[in-house]
């Protein structure tokens, strides 16, 4: 798992550094994104093998990936929370210029 988007959601600012904010998040959760469907297919393994070897070294197995997979899950829904936060943010930035400018 990237850490990045945990560096970006102490950050706050105006302007470019706020475009900078949602670009580095918005790049974190595609990498996360991508860890998550390689946890997905090492879930699938672990739960076949498990499906055919009912061991308790199976069982473990399966259950650690579960539990990686819901901890990046979890991860990945505070980054969506925190990205939609910033792009409100920008938008009613944005909403005040043009109301400004009119």
């Amino acid at each position: 798992m990237s850490d990045k988007s945990a560096k970006v959601k102490g950050r706050t600012g105006s302007g470019r550094k706020s475009s900078d904010d949602i670009d580095a998040l918005s790049k974190a959760i595609d990498e996360d994104t991508a860890e998550h469907e390689k946890i997905m297919r090492d879930f699938e393994i672990a739960m076949r093998e498990f499906a055919s070897d009912r061991s308790l070294e199976t069982c473990l197995g399966a259950l650690n990936v579960s539990i990686q997979m819901s901890n990046l899950r979890y991860k990945l829904f505070q980054s969506y929370m925190h990205y939609s936060r910033l792009l409100e943010r920008e938008i009613t930035k944005l909403g005040r210029l043009s109301s400004i400018r009119s």
